[in-house]
């Protein structure tokens, strides 16, 4: 699911969240997986913008590359390289436009894969955390209610 969210404009933390809060007890290994599609997506997406160049990107994607975010992302990597994609992943921001820039650019796609999984794992280990809580809090008003409102017949 995040590898189909990275290729595409997809928000996948509250779906995430979700997972969490039905599965608690698994929220580790969600994070790791989630993080690595998403790296993995990520990957493959700059590999293409790689191979079939910005001819391809101004045909598919013509307002991208006049954009304010890709100026940003093209100063963004210049100035501090893996540093940046690992930021904008790990920050609620579109990170297409800078992965892009990343594969336009030569940065490897190991370095680009190890970037964004470091920077989703780090977003999706806090979203998960907090998700974790809000149930613990929730499964504990739920007792506490039962306790003081519901009287049980003995």
């Amino acid at each position: 699911m995040a590898f189909a969210a990275t290729l595409g404009a997809v928000a996948f933390v509250p779906l995430l969240c979700m997972l969490v809060l039905a599965r608690g007890e698994r929220w580790g290994s969600l994070v790791v997986g989630c993080a690595l599609g998403s790296a993995l997506g990520a990957t493959v997406l700059a590999v293409l913008a790689a191979q079939y160049g910005p001819q391809l990107l101004e045909q598919w994607l013509p307002r991208v590359m006049a954009s304010h975010e890709w100026r940003k992302g093209v100063r963004w990597v210049d100035a501090y390289g893996a540093y940046a994609l690992l930021a904008v992943a790990a920050l609620p921001l579109s990170q297409t436009p800078v992965l892009i820039v990343c594969a336009l650019l030569g940065m490897s796609p190991w370095t680009l894969g190890l970037s964004v999984f470091a920077g989703k794992g780090a977003k999706y280990a806090v979203s998960a955390a907090l998700a974790t809580s809000a149930r613990k809090h929730v499964a504990d008003a739920h007792a506490r209610y039962h306790k003081n409102h519901l009287k049980t017949d003995t």
